[in-house]
């Protein structure tokens, strides 16, 4: 697996270099490497409402961050014409980081709110361009504890372009990795969600938590 996702990403990152400013980047990356890994794992993805992904419309995708598996389960079906806002420390990882600088997505300083502000601010210029926006509201792995809090930058983006939020949810991994029979791994895309301006922010979040926890105990 590691050895196809270096392998991957390097050549990828070369090709990137002939195809800057592509909108198609990041399909062209994630699809081939995220399908290949669920496939050498033996990985099954089940993915409710499912042409969801395909909807053009642009939109703030939200989803819940387990592992680093969901680097693969997510980018085997990653929507097209979508970056992603991720933490700066990535952009120095060997190889992910390249293909990730080159697929259009962009890096987020936590630690310097100025910076934080700006790039927010940025995203949002590409979200009213037609572009859809992936983040992981949690803003670190749970690491098997259950859906952690949401964040609020990406209630904030979305409440100020107007785009509708859209829950993308995957089911606690329960993985025997490499085994005879596969691993069936449940996501589901929910539909569209626009936030009130006239309602407060913060149960807005909760109930779209809410929403998230529902699906994962059901």
């Amino acid at each position: 697996m590691w050895l196809w996702f270096a392998f991957s990403a390097s050549i990828f990152s070369l090709v990137l270099i002939f195809r800057q400013n592509n909108p198609n980047n990041g399909v062209f990356v994630t699809h081939p490497v995220g399908q290949v890994i669920l496939k050498i794992l033996n990985i099954q993805l089940e993915i409710e409402n499912k042409k969801a992904l395909e909807n053009p419309q642009a939109c703030v995708y939200l989803a819940n961050h387990q592992s680093l598996l969901d680097v693969f389960t997510f980018c085997a079906f990653f929507p097209a014409k979508t970056f992603v806002v991720a933490k700066r420390s990535l952009k120095y990882m060997p190889f992910f980081g390249w293909a990730f600088s080159l697929s259009g997505n962009v890096y987020i300083d936590r630690k310097n709110r100025n910076a934080a502000v700006k790039t927010l601010a940025s995203a949002e210029e590409r979200i009213r361009a037609g572009w859809s926006f992936f983040v992981f509201p949690e803003g670190t792995r749970s690491k098997g504890k259950g859906l952690g809090l949401f964040k609020k930058g990406a209630f904030h983006v979305a409440m100020n372009t107007g785009a509708p939020l859209r829950l993308w949810i995957c089911k606690d991994y329960d993985l025997r990795l490499n085994s005879l029979q596969p691993s069936i791994v449940k996501m589901k895309v929910f539909d569209p969600i626009y936030l009130n301006k006239e309602e407060d922010l913060e149960t807005q979040i909760a109930n779209i938590r809410s929403l998230a926890q529902a699906y994962l105990d059901a």
